[in-house]
């Protein structure tokens, strides 16, 4: 078996020759169009494929979706806060979620 260099380390000329099986055209039996059942499949994988990326965008639903609110907090206690999130490794929605959840149980 012959060692080739690799084509980042070729010339012109070398990468002309190493390249010219691409350059004839393809068979015209080269493409066959596909059976029903082949069709069929494929765009059913297609669909799959389409709805599981759809599924990914945008931010992920927590429980029955979230919502955005406002809220006013002393700067100091936010401080806090956000120390404590980071050494629990949480988010600061993480972590108020928590809390309210657990001001409510209580």
């Amino acid at each position: 078996m012959k060692k080739t260099k690799p084509w980042s380390k070729m010339n012109t000329a070398e990468l002309r020759e190493a390249t010219k099986m691409y350059d004839k055209p393809l068979p015209k039996d080269f493409f066959v169009e596909p059976s029903p059942q082949e069709r069929a499949r494929h765009d059913r994988v297609l669909a799959k494929v389409k709805a599981e990326f759809k599924r990914q965008r945008g931010r992920p639903r927590l429980g029955r979706g979230a919502r955005s609110v406002l809220i006013t907090i002393d700067p100091a206690l936010l401080k806090s806060a956000d120390a404590f999130a980071k050494k629990k490794k949480l988010s600061r929605s993480a972590l108020f979620s928590l809390s309210v959840a657990r001001a409510i149980s209580a």
